[in-house]
């Protein structure tokens, strides 16, 4: 099992440590820890041992309630890359065929790959959703699992309410799993909530974390919501792993999950006013080609040629790291993180930004 290199982890853990303007991040800005425990409280009595190995079952009964299912459906893990790590060993094998919505992040990609599954690809068209031709070709019997991010990452795509149940049909025509990364759910600008994938199809796998919409990556909590089956493998996968999340982070997540509104409306509100702000940038530069799905906390431009070379000048000229399109197998892409509470420092960040993109300009 040898795993390729993640280029887009690589990229910014290269970098990030050293931007002036770090807009490499995916998520909306983290609360200090000082900010948290006074919107939640410190837990108190928590003795620090390693706890019930599927999760806390009040963090359990918790996620249970916002996905519709039962405690026993649910694993908690130490992140969701964890969440997705244990999913995919749990569900695919050497030599199983598996599909993958693209773009995505391309982790899930990686872990296919390193252990030797059949990776097919379909992508998302540019400005226009899922290309659901090609879709009902590749998902067919002798597929194990689908997988697919929504809302999207790099893009922000929304699922409409027919490419969801054009999903469910298609995976559960062929048989197949449909594991669904929804750690951008709840970060939509407008309107209601995605529906989650879970209980929408008895062999639907989800999988969600506080890192993003929650702004809390530094509690290191993720989970996987699917069949009771699949979840207890899963969880015999991460015996392998981390064997128990940290259990302070886990009554911390309560907590937050207990308040969740208020984080959710946070998030709203700082990605609203950013990309309005991104917007005007965008504007005035018809060369700028962007697709505003409105959801997620990062932009995804096109502005052509090699963004692996382009991205790393900017960085290099002007501190302003941002992550070229080449990691998500884009080219001619950028991926521009708008989380930032603090608007000032995002417009500095931007004017720098633009101002060498300009000059730079493919």
């Amino acid at each position: 099992m040898i795993f390729p290199e993640f280029c887009l982890e690589r990229w910014q853990s290269l970098r990030d440590w050293r931007a002036r303007y770090n807009l490499s991040e995916s998520g909306v800005e983290p609360l200090t820890y000082e900010e948290l425990v006074e919107l939640v409280g410190v837990p108190r009595g928590v003795v620090l041992g390693y706890g019930m190995t599927k999760g806390l079952p009040r963090l359990r009964e918790e996620l249970a309630v916002m996905h519709g299912v039962g405690p026993e459906e649910v694993l908690v893990t130490s992140g969701g890359a964890e969440a997705n790590f244990v999913t995919t060993l749990a569900l695919v094998g050497p030599g199983d065929r598996a599909v993958v919505v693209m773009p995505t992040y391309m982790q899930i990609p990686g872990i296919l790959r390193g252990i030797g599954a059949v990776v097919d690809k379909t992508w998302i068209k540019y400005g226009e959703g899922l290309d659901e031709e090609e879709l009902k070709r590749k998902v067919a019997r002798g597929v194990k699992a689908v997988f697919v991010t929504n809302p999207n990452n790099p893009t922000g795509y929304v699922l409409s309410e027919g490419e969801r149940k054009l999903l469910v049909d298609l995976a559960e025509d062929a048989g197949a799993y449909l594991v669904v990364d929804e750690v951008y759910r709840g970060l939509e600008h407008e309107g209601p909530e995605t529906p989650t994938f879970a209980k929408h199809y008895d062999k639907a796998v989800v999988t969600g974390s506080l890192s993003k919409t929650y702004g809390l990556p530094g509690l290191r909590i993720g989970w996987v919501v699917g069949p009771e089956d699949v979840v207890n493998g899963a969880w015999a996968v991460k015996d392998y792993t981390t064997i128990s999340p940290p259990l302070l982070d886990q009554h911390l997540a309560v907590a937050v999950l207990e308040k969740r509104d208020y984080f959710i409306n946070r998030s709203r509100t700082i990605v609203r006013r950013n990309f309005a702000i991104f917007g005007e940038y965008v504007k005035a530069r018809p060369y700028v080609k962007w697709w505003n799905t409105k959801a997620a906390a990062f932009s995804h431009i096109y502005v052509g040629g090699d963004t692996l070379k382009l991205a790393e000048e900017i960085f290099e000229e002007t501190g302003v790291l941002v992550n070229p399109g080449e990691c998500f197998e884009m080219k001619g892409y950028l991926r521009v993180g708008l989380g930032w509470a603090d608007e000032n420092r995002l417009r500095e960040a931007l004017d720098l930004f633009f101002w060498a993109l300009d000059k730079k300009r493919p």
